[in-house]
């Protein structure tokens, strides 16, 4: 974990003026941070390891990728409730 990161996490957090929000950097192993994404609302990544680690756990996911080939991307939905 690069120092700067959780330097800079903490700068966003404390821009961002919330109250129930807490920098988790650099302080979960796999396993939580799979349990932490599984039981959110919504995982917003960007195309990175953790993003598949939440498809893999089924966890709500958006995706942002800055991929050369974004105009062939497929968006993918979860299937709602019948």
């Amino acid at each position: 974990m690069d120092p700067d990161d959780t330097s800079l996490c903490e700068r966003i957090l404390q821009t961002a003026s919330v109250s129930n929000a807490v920098n988790l950097c650099g302080k979960l192993n796999l396993l939580d941070t799979a349990s932490l994404m599984r039981d959110a609302t919504m995982n917003f990544r960007c195309d990175s390891g953790p993003l598949h680690l939440a498809s893999a756990t089924n966890a709500p996911v958006t995706a942002f990728s800055a991929a050369p080939f974004l105009h062939l991307a497929l968006v993918l939905f979860p299937k709602t409730a019948s």
